[in-house]
């Protein structure tokens, strides 16, 4: 990610992020209720889409702070 974004660009990425989360638990909770269970490798995919939806936030959520340090001074 390039490292010029403004916070609320950064906002804006971390609402997607939050949306594409979301989704994910939304898919699981879809499956669960239409009585198709979720086979081990859904399951795999969907916890390692989260982790990266995590780990993205985190970056983020990073770089708004690091944003906002640098304008306090």
């Amino acid at each position: 990610m390039p490292e010029h974004f403004d916070t609320r660009e950064l906002t804006l990425i971390f609402r997607g992020l939050s949306a594409l989360e979301n989704e994910t638990n939304s898919e699981a909770f879809t499956s669960m209720i239409m009585g198709r269970p979720s086979t081990e490798e859904d399951l795999l995919n969907r916890e390692t889409r989260l982790k990266e939806i995590a780990k993205l936030k985190g970056k983020v959520l990073e770089m708004e702070e690091s944003l906002i340090a640098e304008t306090a001074i």
